[in-house]
């Protein structure tokens, strides 16, 4: 057990009971048990609280208490202490549920003396720390879980989704929008010349301009919009109920609040801008689709000079399967969706 002494309440209103118990643990040569007897619940509650306590051993029939509510009232009070309970020989099923209530063992009433006590008090002190053990286990085991799993959707610079998570939940949401006719677009980002921040203001600033577009990005996310790293300086914003247009004039206030941005490192300080191409359900079959279209709308967004925000279907596709697509909108520098 490791331990000098073992502290026992007793909470017991017979003297006889009480004086049987003291008798036998005193008896002891070990002289390892060291005893406090209270006689009504609330001074034990008290006794509790206030000592240092290994286990208790309780009588379920108290003056002003029965049964399991006697035994509610300790492990509210201290739950992180083993109670044995004292029953009569008429008691055993009353017995069986207070230990599936959270005692560790009962004992009857007259069957205490000699070995028998001692033991019971040990295995109780053991089992509940053993218990205790398997439930902080469980517990570091289920924080484990939960950080393995938002490291497995969560960009570890950024903070926001990752490509994996936005996949998935594109393709939940595909199918939702199959079903229901509601409307459902994508927004894809590109850091404008990402590659010579790299080269020319070192890849610690290039990581402080990618935070700085994600936080951007999260500051112009509506709650239901899902907005993820895809990789590198590619940037993905998932928008349900939302059509073409309105994910257009969404993405350009997107693209001018990352243009009015300067972003500050040491000596440094940088203007950046992003290039966006939108797309929507409308006229995709599949997430796959759906993601070609953004990406073809993003890459006229570059070829066109970048600092803009293109829609696939007034660019037409780079695609054979997406030949058929008629024109809906196109923004530029400073301009909205046109009618």
């Amino acid at each position: 057990m490791g331990r000098e002494r073992i502290h026992v309440l007793l909470i017991e209103d017979n003297p006889g009971d009480a004086r049987l118990i003291q008798e036998t643990l005193a008896g002891r040569d070990d002289r390892m048990f060291c005893l406090t007897w209270e006689g009504d619940l609330g001074r034990g509650l008290d006794c509790l609280a206030a000592a240092p306590i290994d286990v208790v051993l309780l009588d379920l029939s108290l003056p002003g208490t029965q049964g399991l509510d006697t035994l509610s009232r300790v492990l509210d009070r201290r739950d992180d202490v083993p109670v044995i309970v004292l029953t009569g020989l008429d008691d055993e099923a009353l017995s069986v549920e207070a230990v599936r209530r959270g005692a560790q063992d009962y004992l009857v009433k007259g069957e205490t003396g000699g070995p028998l006590l001692a033991r019971a008090i040990r295995y109780a002190i053991q089992r509940k720390e053993t218990q205790d053990e398997l439930a902080d286990a469980n517990a570091r085991l289920e924080e484990a879980n939960r950080r393995l799993e938002e490291l497995a959707t969560t960009d570890d610079l950024t903070g926001l989704w990752n490509r994996r998570y936005f996949l998935d939940m594109l393709s939940r949401e595909f199918q939702r929008v199959a079903r229901t006719g509601a409307s459902l677009a994508v927004v894809m980002i590109d850091v404008d010349h990402f590659k010579h921040v790299n080269d020319t203001c070192g890849h610690p600033f290039g990581d402080r301009v990618l935070c700085n577009v994600a936080h951007a990005m999260q500051q112009e996310a509506r709650t239901v919009d899902l907005v993820a790293r895809f990789g590198g300086e590619e940037f993905m914003i998932l928008m349900p109920e939302t059509d073409a247009r309105r994910a257009a004039v969404a993405a350009e206030r997107l693209r001018l609040n990352v243009a009015d941005r300067a972003i500050e490192g040491g000596r440094q300080t940088v203007a950046v801008t992003i290039s966006l191409g939108v797309a929507s359900f409308d006229e995709a079959l599949d997430p796959t689709v759906l993601l070609r279209h953004a990406d073809d709308a993003l890459y006229a967004a570059k070829e066109g000079g970048r600092n803009r925000t293109m829609v696939w279907t007034e660019v037409g596709p780079r695609h054979a399967d997406d030949v058929g697509a008629t024109a809906l909108a196109r923004t530029g520098p400073g301009g909205e969706a046109a009618p």
